[in-house]
């Protein structure tokens, strides 16, 4: 199948879209260059090239995506216990500019956040911002490296869920329940998952 016919956009295309269900992707052929210009537009990155006074080559991009990636559990490290995950377990949640005033007034409320903070945000299109799902995970009271039996969250990133060695996917699942339920009554906002959970 072509790139066209996949549909391809951010986080979107027929495969979770129109075609949700139908397949199972095996193998990907990518046709990368080796002069692209690539946006550095992550808040990562773009601390992470703060100092910089020139553009940096594709090289030095894809190092510093590795290394942040890494200190997030999010690449295959031998012996790395936070490495065994599939990787961001929850969607950043995106909410209506009204229900973001009223959940800031919530949590002011309910003492997360002082009067001078506010919650963190990205603007995700016309009168609506997306929420970072790790920062509700933690103020519902999941910290870092929380444990349920043999599942766990990673102790690098809360968006996270990892394998401790030996955890089946029944207890992977109730782990990520509790932090769905738990979001929910704390904040009324339902997280949605990122994998894809086959019966």
């Amino acid at each position: 199948m072509s790139n066209a016919e996949c549909s391809f956009r951010y986080r979107t295309s027929i495969f979770n879209t129109t075609e949700r269900d139908r397949y199972i992707v095996l193998r990907v052929r990518f046709a990368l260059s080796h002069v692209g210009n690539p946006p550095i537009c992550y808040p990562d990155l773009q601390r992470y090239f703060a100092g910089s006074n020139s553009r940096p080559a594709l090289s030095e991009i894809r190092k510093a995506v590795l290394e942040i990636r890494t200190g997030k559990g999010m690449v295959i490290v031998p012996g790395d216990p936070d490495c065994r995950s599939a990787g961001s377990f929850f969607k950043n949640p995106i909410l209506k500019d009204e229900f973001f005033e009223s959940l800031e007034m919530h949590c002011r409320n309910q003492g997360m956040i002082t009067e001078s903070e506010s919650i963190p945000k990205f603007s995700a299109g016309e009168g609506q911002v997306k929420v970072p799902a790790a920062w509700l995970i933690e103020k519902a009271g999941f910290a870092k490296g929380y444990r349920k039996g043999r599942a766990a969250i990673s102790s690098k990133h809360t968006l996270a869920i990892v394998n401790l060695g030996g955890s089946t996917a029944s207890e992977i699942l109730a782990l990520a329940e509790d932090i769905r339920e738990k979001v929910e009554d704390v904040f009324g906002i339902g997280l949605k998952y990122e994998p894809e959970i086959l019966h």
